[in-house]
């Protein structure tokens, strides 16, 4: 339930009746009374006052469906200023009172926090909170209008005005009055602390003397240690006019700057066709090098066989928009993985290749069937001494080899890298259905001999030599046939 201004005043006559007819004496009450008799307009008693027209409004309800963040760490909440003594108003019992006491709170956090989660705990005794919703934006503050029980009707306007510059504010978005008791003490030390309503959680605490405390000026305190609770007191306090609404840098932390981290923004496709998929991705928050150079964002992709990515650069175009195409050839396998990189941040993709149904009609006349790029050394050389390349003729028919080629591709460099690895004897046959070797010869094997690659087969029929340095036992690497 929240309960309005004018419903609190109905709480405060309800008190100072029951304290007129000795019904009831809050703790301490008495004994304070005594000791600050002496003060004018602070830490007064409570009076009767339009308590007939309050009892109506103590029926009314106002339901808050906004949730905002609780936090209950030392330090989340601040004091940065306080103002016990004012320019006195006429009260409501016609004394003269202090009528623009105020607490000016300031939320050291990242999130907006309601106030009405918490409460000022006043000289270790008293609980003052507000009667409704008092939100604090993220490294924002609001100023709380201390109501002492004779200040109750005091126009807004006039709060404002009592302030020289008048303070720019607005009730119910960044002043609100609370329920303050009696007031605050004018001519003895004093502290305020913030508690948590769930939990009684300290949040930080501030005090003052009376050699602090004069007509309209402010006692200011600045937050110097991080995750304590304790405000500490400004040298000025006392000295200069009260600001309410204003909190100087000085009073505050050192704000830390947010590291933006960078994000990757991509939509991704659900399935492709084995064509060239063009990559497009929005990366923001990019941070700039030593070098005044943007990092280079990468683009790296597999098939599910594949062990190892290509690595490809994405194309910056403006706008933080980077641009890259995974080429048809990497789409042969019915998914692709694929990821978008830069620094420390990757973002991973996966795509259904929509593969043609197999047609037998359209298999290659020649496959290649084996491949082997790693086998026994060369005896005291790193070299490979048996690599070699199996060709399959998959027809009803011999093929001449002479219209066919071998090439060696380099799959991180593109088709157009292929380099043609032609056979030493280019004009043969493969009959229908069977298959040849093709042995590579490099600088350390080349005085080997059929018999030692295979007994099993004739050089010249069935093997055949392909000079070259072979093939990478640690990179990428393909071979073709091509026509």
């Amino acid at each position: 339930m929240r309960i309005t201004a004018k419903t609190k005043r109905f709480l405060s006559s309800l008190i100072a009746s029951s304290l007129m007819l000795g019904l009831m004496v809050p703790v301490g009450f008495a004994e304070e009374q005594q000791l600050e008799m002496e003060q004018t307009s602070s830490e007064l008693g409570l009076h009767v006052d339009e308590q007939d027209q309050l009892v109506t409004l103590m029926s009314q309800t106002n339901v808050t469906t906004d949730v905002y963040a609780v936090p209950t760490h030392a330090g989340s909440l601040l004091i940065t200023e306080v103002v016990p003594d004012t320019k006195n108003v006429k009260g409501t019992d016609g004394t003269s009172v202090d009528g623009y006491e105020f607490v000016e709170v300031y939320n050291n956090t990242d999130e907006p926090v309601n106030f009405n989660d918490y409460y000022f705990y006043y000289y270790d005794r008293d609980k003052w909170t507000t009667n409704g919703d008092a939100v604090i934006p993220a490294h924002g503050n609001i100023v709380l209008w201390i109501m002492n029980g004779n200040n109750l009707n005091v126009p807004t306007e006039d709060f404002i005005k009592n302030f020289v510059p008048s303070a720019s504010l607005q009730e119910g978005v960044n002043l609100f009055r609370i329920n303050g008791g009696g007031g605050m003490a004018n001519t003895s030390s004093r502290t305020l602390q913030i508690k948590s309503k769930a939990g009684d959680a300290l949040i930080v605490t501030a005090s003052y003397g009376k050699e602090h405390v004069k007509e309209n000026n402010g006692i200011v305190y600045q937050y110097s240690q991080a995750d304590s609770s304790v405000m500490s007191l400004m040298a000025i306090s006392g000295t200069v006019a009260a600001s309410p609404g204003t909190v100087n840098p000085e009073q505050l932390p050192e704000q830390v700057p947010v590291e933006k981290k960078t994000e990757i923004v991509h939509i991704s496709q659900s399935s492709v066709d084995p064509a060239d998929l063009p990559i497009s991705a929005k990366i923001t928050n990019l941070e700039i090098g030593p070098d005044g150079t943007l990092p280079v964002v990468k683009l790296q992709y597999r098939s599910p066989s594949q062990v190892r990515d290509t690595v490809i650069t994405m194309t910056p175009k403006g706008e933080d928009e980077y641009t890259a195409v995974i080429p048809a050839a990497a789409l042969e396998e019915p998914e692709l993985h694929y990821s978008i990189r830069v620094n420390n941040v990757t973002e991973s993709y996966s795509v259904h290749v929509n593969l043609p149904t197999f047609d037998s009609n359209n298999v290659p006349p020649l496959l290649i069937t084996e491949l082997l790029p790693n086998s026994t050394n060369v005896k005291g050389t790193s070299s490979d001494a048996f690599e070699f390349i199996e060709v399959y003729n998959n027809t009803d028919a011999p093929i001449d080899f002479k219209n066919y080629k071998i090439y060696y591709r380099y799959p991180d460099k593109g088709n157009a890298s292929d380099v043609k690895w032609p056979s030493t004897k280019e004009n043969f046959k493969i009959p229908a259905q069977q298959s040849v070797v093709f042995w590579i010869i490099n600088s350390a094997n080349s005085t080997y001999t059929a018999n030692e690659f295979n007994t099993n087969l004739v050089e010249g029929t069935n093997l055949f030599l392909i000079k070259s340095d072979g093939m990478a036992n640690s990179g990428r690497r393909g071979s073709r046939n091509q026509e």
